[in-house]
């Protein structure tokens, strides 16, 4: 299944029920999922890492509802973005189409395993080279 959107004339094809950023040019390379510990109350997670072409770096981390969650992602190189994914898959953020950028605030709203995809944009990925990043996840 695919859904379609109208975008300034055109047509975005969004592949959602193959669990494949829309952005990404064809399938990525797979990756298993690393796991974040996060703290019980107050805390901060960083993770560093480097972002190929056609490739997604997964992370997954358990919360419970009703936490607020921040994340940002820090790069010197404008290339890696972000997809917040739901406990139902079910994307909820995605910092390459979002108005606050590589940036989301938000209240969890279900008890489960969420996962952040890091990828670089269809449209960038015409360099080869790795880009660097720091992915910042702080629980309130």
């Amino acid at each position: 299944m695919r859904i379609l959107f109208h975008f300034m004339g055109g047509l975005i094809t969004c592949a959602l029920c193959a669990g494949v950023p829309s952005a990404l040019a064809t399938p990525p390379l797979p990756a298993p999922a690393m796991k974040l510990t996060v703290p019980a109350g107050s805390g901060e997670v960083h993770e560093d890492g480097r972002v190929s072409p056609q490739e997604i770096r997964r992370y997954r981390f358990d919360l419970k509802s009703g936490r607020e969650l921040h994340l940002r992602l820090l790069s010197s190189d404008t290339r890696p973005v972000f997809q917040l994914l739901g406990p139902d898959g079910v994307p909820i953020y995605d910092s390459h189409s979002g108005a606050s950028g590589p940036e989301y605030d938000g209240l969890t709203d279900a008890s489960g395993t969420y996962e952040i995809r890091v990828f670089l944009l269809r449209a960038q990925t015409a360099q080869s080279a790795p880009a660097p990043f720091t992915l910042s996840l702080m629980l309130d």
